[in-house]
């Protein structure tokens, strides 16, 4: 009753809005290459060659992944975090197998 009121007073009328339709998955094919395309960039950034005896180095890598991927989630880019997450665990397998 309020609304109706409310509508009178300024001279409203209600109608209903028509857009067009479209298809939802329009654009997504573009930006989940795209996506894909920067978690692989990110992950090939994060590939680490050292030798598995090197517990030293792997430590010291471990330790600069993990301060990279907070980084990443602190700035929301999860994709990168998910990326540098999947490393360290690489890491830490070759760190106690």
């Amino acid at each position: 009753e309020k609304q109706i009121a409310f509508n009178q007073l300024h001279g409203i009328v209600p109608t209903s809005i028509t857009k067009a339709i479209t298809d939802v998955m329009h654009g997504a094919h573009s930006s989940q290459s795209k996506s894909a395309k920067k978690i692989a960039e990110s992950a090939a950034l994060y590939e680490v060659d050292i030798a598995p005896g090197d517990v030293k180095a792997l430590s010291k890598r471990i330790a600069q992944l993990e301060n990279k991927m907070l980084e990443h989630a602190k700035n929301l880019e999860f994709e990168q975090a998910a990326a540098v997450r999947d490393q360290l665990h690489l890491l830490r397998e070759r760190l106690i197998g």
